[in-house]
């Protein structure tokens, strides 16, 4: 039974995101997250601090898999008065960007190949398997451009590699894996109004898991990121950060959340709880 246990999920399970805004201050603050799988976002780490930060999570239970690894940066995120992030001197700290899934216990996590392309470091693969270990769920998770509203020929580029980044995942990555229940999820930087890939994700039977519990709650969606407004005046919140359902997999769903967690800047934590063993009647074996 152990055994069965170690290599496939047979039980619902809970999975979330969240940006971390640099994962080496952070880690505590991820490991007291109520999820079998964590799926972050800007963790900006490089090489040794992956390997350093394997170490840590192995000895409290939990296995890691990691996107590639940042450049080494001396300072990340230069201290300045009234600014939320704060000076780090660190051999582990990289420039911005970075993605991770953390996997709790016996919930076994197996990392898809790295995918070729300049932004490699904003996106990763990983399957769960299901049942008997014959089908899998899919998790590709995401880091997508943020824009820069004061520079127009800086956010006019980001805009256009966002939503090349997001068009990739959702339409070619996609179709690359075949009819296979997927979550595709992170910090995507962007709302749906603004979107034409989450448009084309919406049209042709994605699930956005916040919406769908908020409808059923007859509430509007959470947000899930909260900044300054221009010249620091009040507060601008929106929801940037998604969990997206292929139409095999949104069968599986039970519930969503959105929550504040404590130490965790500017991002709320959104996750899903979904019912593995309905895949078995409508998932198709992965060879």
């Amino acid at each position: 039974k152990s055994q069965e246990t170690a290599r496939s999920v047979t039980e619902p399970f809970t999975k979330s995101t969240v940006n971390v805004t640099h994962l080496e201050n952070r880690l505590s603050h991820v490991l007291g997250l109520d999820e079998d799988v964590v799926c972050m976002q800007e963790t900006a780490l490089t090489c040794t601090g992956q390997q350093i930060l394997d170490h840590c999570l192995s000895r409290e239970g939990w296995k890691s898999e990691w996107g590639p690894a940042g450049k080494y940066r001396a300072t990340w995120g230069l201290p300045q008065p009234g600014k939320m992030h704060q000076g780090i001197e660190s051999s582990l700290a990289a420039v911005r960007g970075g993605v991770a899934v953390f996997t709790k216990g016996k919930m076994p996590c197996i990392k898809m190949p790295d995918v070729e392309r300049r932004d490699a470091n904003r996106i990763m693969m990983c399957k769960v398997p299901l049942g008997k270990g014959n089908s899998w769920l899919h998790i590709i998770n995401i880091y997508a451009p943020c824009s820069i509203r004061e520079n127009a020929k800086v956010n006019e580029r980001q805009l256009k590699d966002r939503e090349d980044l997001l068009s990739y995942a959702f339409q070619t990555l996609h179709a690359e894996l075949g009819q296979v229940p997927t979550v595709i999820l992170g910090d995507f930087n962007t709302t749906f109004a603004d979107s034409t890939t989450l448009q084309w994700a919406h049209e042709n039977g994605w699930l956005d898991a916040a919406a769908w519990q908020a409808e059923r709650d007859k509430i509007d969606p959470p947000h899930t990121y909260s900044r300054k407004g221009k010249g620091g005046q009040g507060e601008v919140q929106t929801r940037i950060d998604h969990i997206y359902l292929c139409p095999i997999a949104k069968r599986a769903i039970m519930s969503c959340r959105t929550r504040d967690v404590e130490f965790i800047p500017g991002h709320r934590v959104v996750s899903v709880t979904l019912d593995l063993p309905k895949f078995r009647t409508s998932a198709l074996d992965y060879k």
